[in-house]
């Protein structure tokens, strides 16, 4: 019997940040598949260094996805989604097309924002310091924090994320 993972997610007006909570994931074992009508799957073996287990979420989201355009990163702690939206513009009321709770389902925090807020300028930590010089002006020779993050899709080590339809047909030449 699989195990089903929590998951958080968060989005903006153009696309989701989905997170499934799996780690140590087999990455040549997983099987990762996402539809144009909104459909996001995820089959794998992971878990706790000797307590491994198997793992199955399927999704269906509430409106439909670019699935070509979406991207997922495999990493040591969770399988990290970001899942382009079908039509910009305003946030889902909810990420599943089923209403209700899902006890599996659980806000993104750290990639959440307001969606009126959204456009605004974040002028970082330094903001109440007295010296403008602290503040983040978005100069090109400073990297900043935010830099291989999975809102652009660059790693830390400099790898981009996998898009979602290389996994269809990678899985398939290791079947």
């Amino acid at each position: 019997m699989s195990h089903i993972p929590d998951f958080y997610w968060a989005q903006r007006k153009d696309k989701l940040f989905l997170t499934v909570d799996v780690p140590n994931v087999d990455k040549n074992q997983a099987q990762i598949h996402l539809t144009d009508e909104g459909k996001v799957s995820f089959k794998g073996k992971g878990g706790e260094l000797h307590e491994k287990a198997d793992y199955e979420l399927n999704l269906e989201l509430l409106h439909p996805i670019k699935a070509e355009e979406s991207k997922y990163h495999i990493t040591a702690r969770n399988i990290q989604f970001v899942i382009m939206k079908k039509e910009t513009g305003s946030y889902w009321e909810r990420l599943l097309k089923q209403p209700g709770k899902n006890i599996h389902c659980k806000v993104d925090w750290e990639h959440w924002k307001d969606e009126d807020s959204e456009d605004e300028f974040d002028f970082g930590s330094a903001w109440d310091s007295k010296d403008m010089a602290d503040l983040d002006f978005g100069s090109d020779k400073e990297s900043s924090s935010d830099e291989g993050s999975i809102e652009d899709g660059v790693e830390e080590d400099g790898s981009t994320m996998k898009d979602a339809s290389q996994n269809e047909s990678n899985h398939e030449n290791h079947s």
